[in-house]
């Protein structure tokens, strides 16, 4: 009798346990759908509203009742920020700028990091310790020789050689051309082209040694090597790159404003769009345009959402395998 009472008292302390595991785990569960559904709430929330605003009348900024859903949805501020700011040409040029951009810079960077991760020679560690200061130093205290360089660009000083013998050097400015953005990129000094070169001198660092010396067994020289074995194995830090190189491309607005004095791109038609619709607006109550400002916003950065919703999958698991935290 006494052990049946002792197998029956641990039966029920037994089903009180996973009951209470059982508790603890659904509760457990809830709170962290709350605490994730908050934190997406949180970021997500001046996208939502302004997408909100976009889709209104402007009568309804003044209805205190009408909170996230329109009473009347509308695409008219859509339509004339489209217009006004002559969008479709701008997001044109901004995207041949980002995209030419994005590769160059992705094959300079990429050739860069394979030859500071996988090869020694002299100087290699005073080179690294200039690429840290690439990443370090702002780019503002470069601007103002790169401007003066770029105004009268002489070809690598071929330009001055010439002028040695004709008395007058052979420039041309970059600048209002997309040259003044390709030139850095091609050259491994375009926007953030440091970080992009760090990122892949971690990642081949991390790839086995084998490979390479099996590649050079084989007979493949350096660049066979790296173009046979080692570039099909970058795709997780390819892809990293890419995205953030288009996107810093895509937002830049400090070389931008310095480089094109005359041509526009999405970061500079951002900047004056209160302006350029106030000029084309007969009212003169500047609220009205806010459902206009807030389309142009969601237009700008359009492009970038249906990037990263059809990439996020991929570009999750790159930078779980490149290795980037923070």
């Amino acid at each position: 009798m006494e052990k049946m009472n002792d197998y029956q008292d641990r039966l029920r302390s037994l089903v009180t346990q996973r009951r209470t595991k059982g508790v603890l785990k659904v509760l457990f569960s809830i709170f962290r759908g709350l605490f994730l559904f908050s934190l997406c709430l949180v970021l997500l929330y001046p996208l939502l509203i302004m997408l909100s605003i976009s889709l209104r009348e402007a009568r309804e900024l003044y209805d205190p009742t009408v909170v996230w859903i329109p009473r009347n949805f509308t695409l008219a501020s859509y339509i004339k920020a489209f217009d006004v700011l002559n969008f479709g040409q701008v997001a044109l040029r901004t995207f041949m700028i980002s995209a030419i951009g994005t590769v160059l810079q992705l094959i300079t960077c990429m050739l860069a990091g394979y030859g500071l991760s996988r090869f020694k020679f002299p100087g290699r560690n005073l080179l690294f310790g200039l690429l840290i200061m690439t990443i370090i130093v702002p780019p503002q205290v470069v601007t103002i020789p790169s401007m003066v360089y770029f105004q009268n660009f002489d070809f690598f000083g071929i330009g001055s050689i010439v002028g040695l013998f004709t008395g007058t050097p052979l420039t041309k400015t970059l600048l209002n051309t997309p040259w003044a953005y390709y030139l850095p990129a091609a050259l491994g000094s375009g926007i953030k082209s440091g970080l992009f070169i760090f990122i892949f001198i971690q990642f081949f660092r991390g790839l086995p040694g084998d490979l390479q010396d099996a590649a050079y067994i084989d007979g493949c020289g350096r660049l066979k090597t790296f173009v046979r074995i080692m570039l099909p194995l970058s795709g997780a830090a390819i892809l990293t790159v890419l995205l953030f190189s288009f996107v810093w491309y895509w937002n830049d607005s400090y070389f931008s404003v310095i480089y094109y004095d005359d041509m526009q791109t999405v970061s500079t038609v951002l900047q004056n769009v209160r302006n350029a619709l106030n000029a084309t607006s007969d009212n003169r109550n500047e609220l009205e345009l806010i459902p206009q400002i807030q389309a142009a916003a969601i237009l700008a950065i359009l492009p970038l959402l249906i990037m990263f919703v059809l990439l996020q999958k991929y570009f999750t698991e790159s930078i779980e395998r490149t290795g980037i935290v923070g």
